[in-house]
């Protein structure tokens, strides 16, 4: 009663009593488990489980030309953990990328299912939301600023560790017109959040109170 993927090959064959044919069936379920294996091996960061660098620069693609096309929202949330050198200075890498892994765990149940959040380098995330304003864009961000400033990082080496977290917030339409300007724009705005005061939200363009 089960389902599973199969290989069917058919062939066929003239006698003179008649056509003939064959079928063979395999089952070819442990092909596809390390097809969808290598597939993810592929797309995912192994330590955040957020998915890669290049897998983000293909859906953003996709979801920028859908958002082009329907007229609909599309905001992107990028976040950098303050200080983040300072973990691995003072507990050591691996506590470093214990930390890094747990904010993977804290992003993943905190943001939708259509969203998509990667690793886009080092300690620093990003996360495209399809068909939604800057205003939604806020409240998910800090939803999940609020996550992992609740969140403990417990370590086997007994060290407890609270982390923070800088955002920056961009939509297209609002503050770009392209995917690289969206891109830009939410980079800056992290980066601004992170030079002056750190464990906040920074919007491009108009502020909030403006929208």
């Amino acid at each position: 009663g089960d389902v599973f993927p199969i290989e069917l090959s058919v062939s066929m064959w003239k006698t003179g009593e008649g056509i003939f044919y064959s079928g063979i069936i395999r089952d070819i379920t442990k092909r596809k488990q390390l097809e969808n294996e290598l597939e993810k091996t592929a797309t995912t960061d192994r330590l955040t489980q957020a998915y890669t660098r290049t897998k983000f620069h293909e859906v953003i693609k996709a979801e920028f030309e859908r958002a082009k096309r329907y007229n609909h929202a599309l905001s992107m949330i990028m976040f950098d953990i303050d200080h983040f050198k300072k973990i691995n200075d003072t507990y050591g890498h691996l506590v470093g990328s214990r930390t890094l892994a747990k904010v993977g765990e804290v992003i993943m149940k905190t943001i939708r299912r259509v969203d998509l959040a990667a690793r886009y380098g080092g300690d620093e995330f990003v996360i495209i939301l399809p068909q939604t304003d800057k205003r939604q864009a806020y409240g998910a961000a800090r939803r999940l600023r609020d996550a992992i400033n609740r969140e403990v990082f417990f370590t086997e080496e007994g060290y407890n560790i609270s982390i923070t977290a800088s955002f920056g917030v961009a939509t297209y339409g609002d503050d770009a017109a392209t995917k690289d300007d969206l891109l830009r724009a939410v980079d800056e705005a992290m980066y601004q959040i992170k030079e002056t005061s750190k464990d906040a939200i920074a919007l491009a363009g108009a502020p909030l109170s403006a929208l």
